[in-house]
């Protein structure tokens, strides 16, 4: 099958731009993933904490007792006075395994509804049976109004013709449902950040007004490349996890992107997250899942900007500050 190409024209944007808002992960792929497992009010200063830097997007959870959960968070933090009143959680509603969550969510109170969005996952499951558009429809019905498309990929051989159209089919199909947030998952971490750039490129192209957000896993250690690679080609939404929490081997760090992005002026939402605060986050989240604090993490490492303690002290030579 042939190779996708980029489109002709296309022009990628490497600085001074904005984008449009960042997903933050760390505690749903963080709390499936850590050593211990971490009650719900553990969550609620962490997840206070991701609000303060000004991040408005966490993706919560999917498991099966997770939507009684975020409706115990919502309570907790509303009752504090800490969320934010344009604050949104992500719930992914995977379509093999959602039928025993659709009780808690017709039942779930109805002011802190417009705090979620539900984000469909293998929407392609029984397809023909129509069952995203039926479970769309039923959440519809019990007052939901926000929801986004996760698209499942195994990019292991690159994206070609054929891994497109199936792409687009699925598009397609959400669109048809009102729903115009699209996230496209590497969900092996396989693809190659030359292939990430074709494929953001030829989707913008595509679809000029759909919102677009790359799930970048790290598995290949390509998770930040192909982060960026996204926003410079096109899509308007990022998404990571603090101190890289989340899947089988990380997601892009928050941390790291904020760093990148003030210092290519890239805005997220015409503004910045604050620094401090999200080093800080990036902290608190090793503490928050137990994990041990790792002193040389990029950017948030504790001597990361000790110069003197470089390689036979070449950042010292070279004048670093």
């Amino acid at each position: 099958m042939t190779l996708l190409t980029l489109p002709k024209n296309h022009k990628p944007r490497f600085s001074n731009f904005n984008i449009d808002g960042i997903l933050d992960e760390t505690l749903r792929e963080g709390s499936e993933r850590c050593p211990f497992s971490i009650s719900t009010d553990k969550k609620i200063p962490l997840i206070s904490n991701i609000f303060d830097t000004g991040i408005r997007d966490i993706v919560f959870g999917s498991g099966p007792n997770d939507p009684t959960d975020l409706a115990s968070v919502i309570k907790q933090l509303t009752h504090q006075d800490k969320l934010p009143s344009d604050a949104k959680f992500s719930f992914i509603m995977l379509l093999n395994c959602h039928e025993p969550l659709m009780k808690q969510f017709k039942y779930f109170p109805d002011e802190f509804k417009k705090y979620v969005t539900i984000s469909f996952g293998m929407v392609s499951h029984r397809s023909d049976e129509k069952i995203f558009e039926k479970t769309t429809e039923e959440l519809r019905s019990y007052g939901f109004t926000s929801f986004r498309v996760s698209l499942l990929n195994n990019f292991s051989a690159g994206v070609d013709e054929k891994s497109y159209e199936k792409i687009i089919k699925e598009i397609d199909r959400t669109l048809y449902m009102d729903i115009n947030v699209v996230r496209i998952n590497d969900s092996l971490g396989t693809i190659y950040p030359e292939a990430m750039t074709v494929l953001a490129a030829n989707l913008r192209h595509d679809y000029p007004l759909v919102n677009f957000c790359m799930h970048a896993h790290n598995d290949r250690g390509l998770g930040l490349q192909n982060a960026l690679v996204s926003i410079y080609n096109g899509f308007n939404l990022i998404e990571g996890g603090f101190a890289g929490t989340g899947n089988r081997s990380g997601l892009p760090a928050i941390e790291i992107l904020n760093f990148i992005f003030k210092e290519k002026s890239i805005s997220i939402n015409n503004k910045y997250l604050d620094k401090s605060l999200v080093l800080d986050t990036a902290r608190l989240t090793e503490r928050t899942f137990l994990s041990i604090p790792d002193l040389y993490r990029p950017i948030s490492g504790h001597i990361v900007e000790q110069e003197n303690m470089g390689v036979a002290n070449i950042p010292s030579f070279l004048g670093a500050k």
